[in-house]
Parts: C-alpha cells; sequence; structure tokens
C-alpha cells in the first residue's frame, strides 16, 4: 500500500510539473526546473521527468527569442540540472552580453558579467566591461573589482572612490 502511495505521489508531481513546463509563463517553468533540481537522488529515481536537462535548454531557446533576460532566469536552475555541462559557462556568458545589450543600463547584469568574467580570469574583459560604469557601481563587487584594479595601476584616487564603502 505504502508503494502505491509513493507512486501516487510521484504521478501527480509529474503531472504538475509537466503542467508548469508547457506554461507560457517563464516563471512557472523557471519555478518547476527550481523544483526538479532539489529533488532528492532517490525522489527522482527514475527520473520524474525524462530529459528534463534537454527540455530546460529547449524552452530556453524559446524564451531567449523573447528576451534574453528571461533566458537567463530560466538557465540558472536548468544548469543544476547538469552542474558539470562545461557548455552551460558559455551560454551563460551569451546571454549576459544579449541582456546587457538590450537593456545597458542594468548594473547588476554587468557586475554579474564581470564576475564571471573575474572567475575566469579573463581581467582585460571584465576592465573593460566595467570601465564605463565606474561611477554607478556603488558598493557591489563590480566596485571591488574595477578598485583593485586601480589600485594596481597605481590610480589611487579611483581606487580610494570605488574601495570606500569596504573599508
Amino acid at each position: 500500500e505504502g508503494q502505491a502511495h509513493a507512486e501516487e505521489g510521484r504521478k501527480g508531481l509529474r503531472d504538475a510539473l509537466e503542467q508548469c513546463l508547457q506554461s507560457e509563463s517563464p516563471e512557472k517553468v523557471e519555478g518547476a526546473f527550481r523544483l526538479l533540481a532539489g529533488l532528492s537522488k532517490q525522489l527522482n529515481s527514475p527520473p520524474i521527468v525524462p530529459d528534463a536537462f534537454g527540455r530546460g535548454m529547449g524552452l530556453d531557446e524559446k524564451f531567449r527569442a523573447k528576451s534574453p533576460e528571461t533566458a537567463l532566469v530560466v538557465l540558472g536552475p536548468v544548469s543544476l540540472l547538469a552542474p558539470t555541462n562545461n557548455s552551460l559557462k558559455a551560454l551563460e556568458i551569451d546571454l549576459l552580453k544579449e541582456t546587457i545589450a538590450c537593456k545597458p543600463d542594468n548594473t547588476n547584469r554587468v557586475v554579474e558579467l564581470a564576475l564571471v568574467y573575474e572567475e575566469q580570469k579573463q581581467s582585460d574583459e571584465c576592465i573593460k566591461l566595467l570601465t564605463p560604469f565606474q561611477k554607478k557601481l556603488g558598493a557591489t563587487e563590480g566596485a571591488r573589482i574595477l578598485g583593485e584594479h586601480f589600485l594596481e595601476q597605481g590610480q589611487y584616487d579611483d581606487a580610494y572612490t570605488l574601495l570606500y564603502p569596504y573599508v
């Protein structure tokens, strides 16, 4: 009887997830993938949603056509389904670049891309990206990165202005 309840529960969860994954709402799709990514291996074996990662990538492309920002939000939990997939970082960079191109004043996404560049040791790209936003970085990680760069270059006044919130 316990096994029957478990199967019934899995079917209910699968049906609910399928409904969300077929939605036009990026919030529902993102939520479904976030829930899937959080399931234990025991609960998700066999997979409740077959080829969830492949479906997620397909849905991400669908949303990308309308809005790279939306695709970026959906990519977050989808990427948790395949944490060792090396192509995801390149896709994230592309989506961040597209998002920034659509909304150049989105400092949060600029800083997010700068952090990816920093993680990948691409300091030239990082500095080139952050410099035009110098006055808008506030107390962000972007200010830390650019401030440290200015320190290394001996531009102490600029460095102090950016790093002041950290001291």
